[in-house]
């Protein structure tokens, strides 16, 4: 076995070995040890030396691990939340936004923390959107220019003041949203298919919420957002 040069403990143990490869062992609730998966690895002596898969940090680095990614209405400004539970090789975030069906468009950067194990939240506003419906991403980008993207999140505003933001779109197993209302009154949240039948209906709804949409064929639906007389009606996309 290589001998190590560098260890770093604590909830997640790695060793950067003399080859440059990196070894990593403990907490994978999140798939925080680079192996593609959530087994938890260093409880038993046959789960260590030879047998711990090495990851090569030369021939590539682990992806940034993104656990959430959430948009909320503070008055006109947008505030973009999102938490990583590790990072490798990480320059930073490009915040991309479009209007409707525009172009993506770059309107701020957020610095990474280049390589860590630690998970980190970020947080970014983006102040004076206009009602209608806004579309945001992440660009991840490494030190050697390769980047990725997030899952969008959207965030639509009615000219009364309601407004409805949609995380990871298009959805697998859920449709995930917040609500924000200028007053305090019922809202419904409603989904129908593209024949107009309702689906799925949650009333008495605050704040955040989630349907169930596991069941469902994937394909396109109408989710309709209703408080008093103000309504939003927004087509989302189920796929797997």
């Amino acid at each position: 076995m290589a001998q190590a040069q560098t260890i770093s403990t604590g909830p997640v143990s790695c060793a950067i070995l003399a080859g440059g490869s990196l070894k990593c062992w403990g907490y994978n609730s999140q798939g925080n040890l680079g192996q593609g998966d959530t087994q938890q690895r260093g409880n038993s002596a046959n789960q260590m030396g030879d047998n711990l898969l090495a990851i090569d940090l030369i021939g590539g680095s682990l992806p940034v691990e993104l656990t959430s990614f959430t948009a909320t209405l503070d008055g006109t400004a947008a505030m973009l939340r999102w938490t990583t539970a590790s990072e490798t090789n990480n320059s930073g975030f490009d915040i991309e936004h479009r209007t409707g069906a525009d172009s993506f468009q770059s309107v701020g950067f957020a610095p990474g923390h280049g390589t860590t194990l630690e998970a980190t939240r970020y947080a970014h506003s983006i102040e004076g959107l206009t009602p209608g419906t806004h579309t945001f991403r992440l660009k991840q980008i490494d030190f050697d220019g390769a980047f990725d993207y997030s899952p969008e999140v959207e965030l639509t505003l009615d000219a009364d003041g309601l407004a409805l933001a949609l995380y990871g779109i298009p959805a697998t197993d859920a449709i995930r949203g917040s609500l924000s209302v200028p007053s305090a009154q019922q809202v419904r949240v409603t989904l129908f298919d593209m024949l107009g039948r309702k689906v799925m209906m949650q009333d008495d709804v605050q704040g955040v919420f989630t349907l169930d949409v596991s069941a469902f064929a994937s394909g396109s639906y109408v989710l309709r957002v209703t408080a008093g007389t103000a309504s939003i009606t927004r087509t989302v996309v189920i796929a797997r």
